[in-house]
């Protein structure tokens, strides 16, 4: 979060200097005291810079629904502040209010047609939404006002890629790495859309530049991993894809047993008993199917399918369940932490966010009789998702654990802390497998199986017992899903514009060598 001076003009001068104390304090990490000192000079006045520090510690502390009041107060004093605009969009974009969010960069545009940040991440929020084109404009527009932002890039060559406009992204790569020559993640995502063997005496020369920065050290090691798998050399790729996931890996403390404990914490809290006492108010509707698993288990290609049905609108990956176990964790902290805090959630409460999640569906289509919403991580969520909607279609892809743990290394996903080693990766698999059976004992037959060797083997068979289990009529238009032209925002993006095809089953064979820790894990399960 940016921060300026938080100042009024016409207060006294005990406000403005105890207002300073209080903006230094939050500067340095004491919160706490930050916060006693705003409150001290609102019990004395309305102070507009007291509001705006105490929006950004509950934004800092993740309390939106707090930040969001606080910045709202002080806009009505400043209502002329571009960057309370946005940052306030951030706040209702992280508590699931994305239209109000939009509104708010908008807002921040139109006081300051120049703000890169709030541009950049209104790009991100349309993209989101499917309205790929609308952030193709804005993306372009920053690249107008920066032409060195890198980041901005990146981004239009992703989009161009979600629209299947790939080798117009590699283009727009091309050239901004004439400006950024030692830029690895420019060579990544080159790589990533076309892995030319051209590239890699580029590459090793800049990995053996001393001065080169970690992160793009990283980049570059994914980059080589991707061109030396494209020509089938999978033992030299592998060495380039592990040497990027150790560094990666140092840069962050992780601990599996965490994810152990909270599956068993899940399992306790979730049981029969709970869903006995909880049915009396839910929500009757069957528009959400969620659609979840493991990463890299053919959810993609699942929803390409079923989303090329007439009436069902793919909406990929949305943040929205997250963001309400977020907002109920936050909501009922007083008692418990998340998940044994669930036992306060009531009626009222499942009405509210049942409400905020179709609310942000309706952002996505507002025709579908069924919208998708495809994050794999929501098998953690399936106990909320039961509790929120008890008609909502849950569709679980499997892949053999090895094909799909093989896909997630290979791939940089950042954001998934497990990913990056092998037995972690491995302990995340049995974490994710017990976790799936005590949701299929707590609702037997409501949940749907994908196999994705099935599906690929017999795609006609398994897309009609998918779009019968949606309660939908067949359509011929499933069988063509790469003829779909909807935008894809995940790394299967290429490969589901294609007609079905089988060389990603028993991939891991290619890597058997390299793969003992993972098979020794899975191999030790009870």
């Amino acid at each position: 979060m940016q921060r300026k001076k938080a100042n009024d003009n016409s207060v006294d001068e005990d406000s403005a200097v105890l207002s300073r104390k209080a903006l230094q304090h939050f500067k340095e990490g004491r919160l706490q005291q930050a916060e006693e000192v705003c409150q001290r000079i609102l019990s004395k006045q309305q102070y507009a810079g007291a509001n705006l520090i105490l929006a950004w510690i509950a934004h800092q502390q993740r309390k939106f629904d707090v930040a969001i009041e606080r910045y709202q107060q002080y806009l009505g004093v400043k209502p002329k502040d571009a960057e309370a605009h946005f940052t306030l969009g951030l706040a209702l974009k992280e508590s699931g209010q994305t239209q109000k969010a939009i509104k708010c960069f908008e807002q921040a545009l139109r006081l300051r047609p120049d703000y890169v940040d709030a541009r950049i991440k209104l790009a991100q929020v349309l993209g989101e939404l499917g309205r790929a084109e609308e952030a193709l404009v804005q993306l372009e527009t920053v690249i107008e006002l920066g032409p060195d932002n890198t980041q901005a890039h990146i981004s239009l060559a992703v989009t161009l890629r979600e629209l299947g406009h790939t080798e117009l992204a590699v283009a727009r790569l091309e050239q901004h790495l004439v400006a950024k020559p030692k830029c690895g993640e420019l060579y990544y995502h080159i790589a990533m859309l076309s892995p030319k063997h051209e590239l890699i005496s580029a590459v090793e020369k800049l990995i053996c530049d001393p001065g080169l920065p970690e992160r793009d050290a990283i980049y570059c090691h994914l980059a080589l991993g991707n061109i030396y798998q494209e020509g089938k050399s999978f033992d030299q790729a592998f060495s380039h894809f592990q040497k990027a996931n150790m560094r990666y890996r140092e840069t962050y403390s992780y601990d599996l047993k965490e994810t152990t404990r909270f599956v068993d914490r899940l399992i306790n809290v979730y049981s029969q008993r709970f869903f006995q006492r909880k049915r009396e108010a839910v929500t009757a509707t069957e528009l959400p199917v969620f659609i979840l698993g493991m990463p890299r288990s053919g959810s993609t290609l699942v929803e390409q399918i079923i989303s090329s049905h007439p009436q069902v609108h793919g909406a990929g990956e949305i943040e929205a369940m997250p963001t309400i176990t977020r907002s109920i964790a936050q909501q009922l902290e007083y008692a418990n932490p998340y998940p044994e805090c669930m036992s306060l959630f009531d009626g009222e409460m499942a009405k509210e966010y049942s409400a905020r999640y179709l609310q942000d569906l309706a952002l996505h289509s507002s025709t579908a009789k069924r919208i998708t919403d495809k994050m794999p991580g929501n098998f953690f969520r399936v106990g909320l998702i039961k509790a929120l909607f008890p008609d909502a279609r849950i569709i679980h892809c499997q892949r053999n654990h090895l094909d799909s743990g093989i896909s997630i290394f290979l791939n940089f996903f950042p954001d998934l802390k497990w990913s990056f080693e092998l037995t972690e990766l491995g302990n995340y698999c049995l974490d994710y497998q017990r976790l799936m059976s005590h949701w299929h004992r707590l609702f037997p037959g409501e949940i749907f199986d994908v196999q994705y060797e099935e599906l690929v083997m017999d795609q006609e068979r398994v897309s009609k017992q998918l779009i019968d289990y949606l309660g939908l009529e067949w359509h011929e238009k499933c069988l063509d899903f790469h003829n779909n032209e909807r935008d894809v925002r995940t790394h299967s993006n290429i490969q589901v514009r294609q007609p079905m095809y089988k060389n990603s089953i028993n991939r891991w064979k290619h890597y058997e060598s390299h793969l003992q820790p993972l098979i020794e894990v899975l191999q030790h399960a009870h």
